[in-house]
């Protein structure tokens, strides 16, 4: 693969410099029937369990947003942590985070459903739970 980053591309596109074709081999369809074949999931034997109780770091990202919505029906528990100067501005933290993602009913809805740690896990030496 020849751009390999975001920027490459950018530049390339910025520049208006033609992209390479890409050359798709002349087998494909029989490649794509192999890994059909040999990579099917196999959902009868898949069950979901529960995750038990979750310990999120990051959850104040566009990913720990995301993260905290998908597992709120699959955990028993996730607890948060968050950097603040208190844990009063570390659930604001998380608050404003979510609210960046979903509606205001949603978020206090998955607020109620978490716990909050306060951490700052850049200060692992004073690291206690």
């Amino acid at each position: 693969y020849q751009f390999k980053t975001v920027r490459y591309i950018a530049n390339h596109t910025e520049k208006r410099q033609a992209l390479p074709e890409v050359v798709l081999p002349d087998h494909l369809p029989q490649l794509q029937s192999l890994v059909e074949r040999r990579y099917q999931l196999k959902s009868q034997h898949l069950t979901q369990s529960s995750l038990g109780h979750v310990l999120l770091t990051g959850a104040t990202g566009f990913l720990g947003a995301y993260l905290i919505d998908e597992m709120q029906d699959d955990a028993d528990q996730i607890t948060c942590i968050v950097r603040g100067h208190d844990v009063n501005q570390a659930k604001t933290n998380l608050e404003n985070n979510l609210n960046c993602y979903f509606d205001t009913a949603y978020v206090d809805k998955l607020m109620k459903h978490n716990d909050i740690i306060l951490v700052d896990l850049s200060d692992l030496d004073h690291f206690i739970i």
